[in-house]
């Protein structure tokens, strides 16, 4: 572990770390959010504690801003195991001293805050331990397009960093949702670095006991060309491989093998296996990378519902009890003598938000 100055940013204790909604909790279990990266800033340089918090504000606001408790607020120009450990140990003490986890608490992270949040967990019991104070009660972390895994993007964006060759342009316009949607790539990639796949899949490898659930798209951002880029299905920006939480970088096409992103129930490409606590619970194969977060779908069953890949079951005293039904679909050309194909679904939910379906769920 990377020795760092464990004395207290005093300004950012009064800003970034405070709670974010005074008892805003899910099911009565304090909330901790942890965004992911934003690229924009990478141009502007180190954030002031100011500027964190507001951005912050800002990603969350669609949806989970007034859901959360607290927040790790995290500068992308940092690295995991730099700056942005020492912003997160705060945030452990101060959970520690509010003895905030005393009934469980829930992390919710979005992207590369999946990768920051493995990190945490890896280290928050010697943090703690160092300091004299108890381990905390975290009962699971609620992971949407986690980027855990890395992302291929970020290992193009590191090739192409110091590289002006006209032939080049096509992949950094490719790469505009980390590069603020300029094809000048920034000086300092800050925690893209650590988003390199090989890299992110050597950060904070121990197992631990918190349940990590998963929650992936296949769909389409305003980023078409990474598609390109990136290793099998994908939400514009995090391919499945890291999103499903698979133990290694293939491409694959799902987060089971027995279930296609659209619901079918069928023989499907899906992961060789699962880091070790690891659970995929819902997929979209039109939920794209920000629309896990913020944006609503279709009622279209076939295409837009949300499949279900695990359900019904309780890991770390969370229970995993989504509302789902099973979808008969036989076309007139199958004939008489063929069965059905199956869909599995959640109920209504291509009628709502993936984090309103997930936070109605889970605030029971």
């Amino acid at each position: 572990m990377k020795k760092f100055n464990l004395a207290s940013l005093a300004a950012a204790s009064g800003l970034m770390l405070a709670a974010t909604t005074a008892n805003a909790q899910m099911a009565g279990h304090n909330v901790v959010l942890v965004h992911g990266l934003q690229s924009a800033v990478l141009y502007e340089g180190k954030q002031t504690d100011e500027q964190l918090t507001q951005s912050a504000v800002n990603y969350w606001d669609d949806y989970w801003l007034d859901k959360g408790d607290y927040r790790i607020d995290w500068d992308t120009n940092e690295r995991v195991a730099g700056k942005t450990a020492e912003r997160a140990y705060d945030v452990v003490m101060q959970l520690s001293d509010a003895n905030a986890c005393a009934n469980g608490c829930i992390f919710v992270t979005h992207s590369t805050g999946d990768l920051v949040a493995r990190y945490v967990f890896d280290n928050m019991d010697t943090w703690l331990a160092a300091a004299g104070k108890p381990a905390l009660n975290v009962l699971a972390s609620i992971d949407l397009a986690g980027a855990g895994g890395g992302s291929e993007l970020a290992d193009l964006a590191v090739d192409l960093q110091q590289n002006d060759s006209w032939y080049v342009s096509p992949f950094k316009a490719a790469l505009s949702y980390f590069t603020g949607g300029s094809t000048t790539m920034p000086d300092n990639l800050g925690t893209m670095y650590d988003l390199q796949v090989t890299t992110a899949r050597n950060i904070a490898t121990t197992p631990n006991s918190i349940p990590r659930l998963r929650f992936a798209g296949g769909g389409d951002d305003a980023y078409m060309t990474s598609k390109a880029i990136l290793n099998g299905t994908d939400d514009s920006v995090v391919a499945l491989h890291s999103a499903c939480g698979a133990i290694n970088a293939r491409g694959i096409d799902s987060c089971s093998t027995r279930v296609e992103m659209d619901g079918w129930v069928d023989a499907a490409n899906g992961p060789d296996g699962l880091v070790y606590n690891n659970y995929p619970i819902l997929q979209g194969e039109n939920i794209s990378h920000a629309g896990i977060m913020s944006f609503y779908g279709t009622t279209n069953a076939i295409d837009d519902e949300l499949a279900y890949v695990r359900n019904s079951f309780s890991s770390n005293g969370l229970s995993v009890n989504f509302d789902t039904y099973v979808y008969d679909y036989k076309p007139w050309w199958y004939g008489f003598w063929a069965s059905a194909d199956q869909y599995q679904y959640v109920k209504g939910s291509g009628d709502k938000m993936v984090s309103e379906i997930i936070y109605e769920t889970f605030n029971q």
